[in-house]
């Protein structure tokens, strides 16, 4: 992890170096698909897998969340 400091007030979702893995390969997938050029079909891609990261970060917090009830 990096020494970046980071706010309580700035979402984990959003700090890359507090991504999952799998966040940041989604995160990583878009840049590559955005390399391609401009298409309706790139940009329904690219909003398709934004909204997967959206989700499965969504997941992750909700994890983290009920592990620190225990």
């Amino acid at each position: 992890m990096s020494n970046t400091p980071v706010s309580n007030d700035v979402p984990r979702r959003i700090v890359y170096e507090l991504m999952t893995k799998e966040e940041k390969e989604l995160f990583n997938i878009v840049g590559e698909i955005e390399k391609l050029g401009a298409h309706p079909l790139l940009t329904d891609c690219v909003v398709l897998l934004i909204d997967a990261r959206r989700k499965l970060s969504d997941w992750v917090d909700l994890e983290s969340s009920n592990n620190k009830e225990i």
